[in-house]
């Protein structure tokens, strides 16, 4: 706001800017008004030397001062009944100068967070940023701005190890303190992104590994329940039964006789007291079980042979 006073206009004096009073700008105003008045020569009815009287006509000028640089609720409400400058100035400090005390320990608040303010595990550097700016706005609004660079230099440092690379090579490579923060954040989301998909693979084959450890613990405990694996169950166990089948079976099959003889497929699983074999006319088991048969079998091919050596001796 442009005042031209009688006093600048006489004197050749460019008019003066007066700073309007605000709830946040005290100090700022205060030091602009103090020069302000110092250059009308005005200001000593602010502060007069000792013994020394206060020109009436310099009082009423600095007190037009004041006026001139307040808002109107500030004039009509506080100092519009103060008949000296001095008093104007001294209401004004005593109302304000605490609320710059505030300020002040707003910002110092404000200078803390700022400092202890680390990108967390999880978070992505768009979320991280955003927090930066927040506080950075917060400052403004103190009257206490911060620059670009500091902005910067504050991302840089606070970012997770897996950024480092990328942002030891911007220091190397570009003017960091120059660099608006804007771009900053821009470089740091594009590796983000990049990174991300490598991640995504890696995700992708280690639940593969995953899934593979839960199917074996699931195995491990059907062993543990019903006495022999899927993968035996399938014919494909290897180890005691490799090269015992012959036949069909192949290698590492069952060895079937053994099997059937011990009676272990659905054996544990069936009740058979009810059915009965008609060849040796017991209960209890299934034809592939019976021991008359495998008996029968053996006395059958006992006779053979022994028939066979008969006529193959020389007759007397």
């Amino acid at each position: 706001m442009a005042i031209t006073t009688q006093q600048a206009m006489k004197d050749g004096v460019e008019p003066l800017h007066y700073l309007m009073l605000t709830s946040t700008n005290y100090s700022t105003w205060a030091i602009k008004l103090e020069a302000n008045m110092e250059t009308l020569g005005v200001w000593e009815a602010i502060e007069p030397s000792a013994g020394v009287a206060v020109d009436i006509r310099k009082d009423k000028m600095a007190r037009a001062c004041i006026f001139q640089s307040v808002p109107e609720d500030v004039l009509l409400l506080q100092i519009a009944k103060k008949k000296t400058a001095k008093e104007a100035w001294d209401s004004l400090k005593t109302r304000y100068l605490g609320v710059d005390r505030v300020k002040k320990a707003r910002a110092q608040t404000l200078k803390s967070k700022f400092e202890a303010l680390r990108m967390r595990e999880n978070e992505s550097i768009d979320e991280f940023a955003r927090k930066i700016s927040g506080l950075a706005n917060k400052f403004s609004k103190l009257g206490a701005a911060i620059k670009d660079a500091t902005l910067v230099k504050k991302l840089f440092d606070s970012v997770r190890n897996k950024y480092l690379q990328v942002v030891a090579s911007l220091e190397q490579l570009l003017d960091v303190e120059a660099m608006p923060f804007k771009e900053a954040i821009g470089r740091l989301k594009a590796y983000e992104e990049r990174i991300r998909k490598s991640d995504g693979c890696g995700e992708n084959l280690l639940h593969t590994h995953v899934e593979w450890i839960a199917h074996m613990k699931k195995d491990s405990g059907e062993l543990s329940k019903n006495g022999t694996s899927s993968l035996e169950r399938h014919g494909q166990g290897r180890g005691r039964d490799r090269g015992q089948g012959h036949g069909k079976g192949g290698r590492g099959s069952f060895n079937t006789r053994r099997h059937f003889r011990t009676g272990s497929i659905g054996s544990k699983s069936r009740d058979k007291s009810h059915i009965k074999y008609f060849n040796c006319d017991k209960m209890g088991h299934y034809a592939n079980e019976c021991w008359s048969q495998w008996r029968r079998r053996g006395v059958a091919r006992r006779d053979i042979r022994h028939t066979l050596c008969q006529k193959k001796k020389p007759e007397d």
